[in-house]
């Protein structure tokens, strides 16, 4: 569960809740936990602890920087189902729990997100980076009004990259 004294936006979609907020230095830990931490362990055992305190860094680094945002997604009891991250301003990502994908929820997050983004800090461009292979995803960034643009270098990554004006 995650507290905080950041607001919180309601989302509805069906019968179900969702919250949203930005995320601070004291999401760290559950941010870690949720994306990075079972990955790390499995493949990572010797130098785990290292690369936990890198991986911190990291996010306290991102969570500093004006130009890079995450939100997270939450449920009613506050409990961590995912986030959108926005960096340099426009270049957009989400990822949800297992528990909640499969479910058409990702389109209304991601949506309403980025409605409120676009109005708090006048931003009217938004790209978006996509393996080739995650299928679920180029459907979902098209299926809000982003267009397919090229292939392209992306962190060292072969990605699709998609844009969209809002």
């Amino acid at each position: 569960m995650i507290d905080s004294v950041e607001t919180k936006r309601k989302i509805k979609i069906n019968n179900e809740i969702f919250y949203f907020r930005e995320a601070n230095i004291l999401d760290i830990e559950i941010i870690f936990d949720n994306i990075n931490k079972k990955f790390l362990e499995k493949n990572f055992i010797n130098d785990y602890n290292k690369l936990e305190k890198e991986y911190k860094h990291n996010y306290e680094t991102k969570l500093l920087d004006k130009s890079y945002i995450i939100y997270l997604i939450l449920d009613s009891k506050n409990y961590y189902l995912g986030e959108i991250r926005i960096e340099n301003k426009n270049i957009v990502n989400i990822y949800l729990i297992k528990k909640i994908r499969g479910k058409g929820y990702a389109k209304t997050i991601l949506k309403t997100v980025l409605n409120v983004y676009k109005q708090k800090y006048n931003i009217n461009r938004f790209i978006s980076y996509i393996i080739p292979e995650n299928e679920i995803s180029i459907k979902v960034f098209q299926s809000i009004g982003f267009k397919y643009i090229k292939k392209e270098n992306y962190k060292g990554i072969k990605m699709l990259k998609f844009e969209t004006l809002v």
